[in-house]
């Protein structure tokens, strides 16, 4: 059983890449945008890519999530 857990966390790794690291990349770009707003309004397309970022974090997270269990 843990031969098989390890060789799910390693397809994982290979198929998604490193999940902490995609998080990471994530909140500094969403705190970038938010550090922007909070001194002028952002655009259009900064207020899309910042929900982007917010989803794709948010997915993240899950996938992270489902690997402990």
């Amino acid at each position: 059983m843990k031969k098989l857990k390890f060789e799910l966390k390693r397809w994982n790794y290979d198929a998604f890449g490193d999940l902490e690291e995609a998080k990471r990349r994530s909140a500094m770009q969403i705190g970038t945008l938010d550090d922007i707003d909070e001194v002028r309004d952002i655009s259009t397309q900064q207020a899309l890519d910042r929900s982007k970022l917010l989803e794709e974090l948010a997915l993240v997270s899950n996938e992270q999530e489902s690997l402990m269990y």
